[in-house]
């Protein structure tokens, strides 16, 4: 079974699904803002609701059936990102097996896929805003993942508005934070959208594990596409 995570933007959530993507449990505990503390709990929530033969097993019971962790390793809230790679690398790590990044962005896109050409959105702060777009048919019009000045997505966005919808965790925040686009529909970050996104042969060593941040430095030129060790 894959145990899927995510508490890198503003809800803490896990999952449980079988190899071939069908979801058995999820969990969103706790309230928005206490990302790293909700996590042992929304994973015991999720082991702990799931039944074999007929009968309840606790977290430990079932936790050497997990066969592959995915986990949301940015971009999004700092101290969420860490924290949600840092509990699955050490997790995964005691039980001996792989991890599958996935991106908090593809999180987001994914509910809207059926739609065609989505861009997910998410808060960066200081009039910046963290933006992907998925599903496009022509490679020339994606926008690929970066921290970009909000009114640099917008430009982007209206450019193509005919054809994409965008999406975002928290509309009214990056709306406010300077991304002018009319129409963001909400997408609530859930881990049963990474646990259908994660491909095993994505999985990596718990210690290759790596946050992407895509933050730019506080001040100077803007560097993208940054990792943190």
């Amino acid at each position: 079974m894959l145990l899927a995570l995510d508490c890198a933007l503003r809800r803490t959530s896990a999952a449980l699904a079988l190899e071939d993507g069908e979801i058995i449990s999820a969990a969103l505990p706790g309230s928005q803002g206490r990302l790293a503390e909700n996590l042992p709990e929304a994973i015991e929530l999720v082991l702990s609701s799931r039944k074999m033969a007929g009968r309840r097993v606790d977290a430990d019971g079932l936790l050497p059936y997990v066969t592959m962790i995915a986990v949301t390793n940015g971009p999004g809230y700092f101290m969420g990102v860490r924290s949600g790679v840092a509990f699955a690398a050490a997790l995964a790590y005691g039980l001996g097996v792989g991890v599958v990044p996935v991106s908090t962005l593809h999180m987001l896109a994914l509910p809207f896929l059926s739609r065609g050409h989505v861009l997910a959105v998410a808060y960066s702060g200081r009039g910046r805003v963290y933006a992907e777009s998925y599903g496009a048919n022509n490679a020339n019009n994606k926008l690929p993942p970066n921290e970009y000045e909000a009114s640099e997505a917008a430009a982007w966005s209206n450019k193509n508005k005919a054809a994409v919808t965008v999406v975002s965790d928290d509309p009214a925040k990056v709306r406010d934070n300077g991304l002018n686009i009319p129409d963001i529909l909400l997408s609530t970050p859930d881990a049963a959208s990474v646990a259908k996104i994660a491909d095993p042969r994505s999985a990596v060593n718990p210690m290759a594990l790596r946050a992407v941040y895509l933050k730019a430095p506080q001040t100077g030129t803007i560097t993208r596409n940054k990792e943190c060790r």
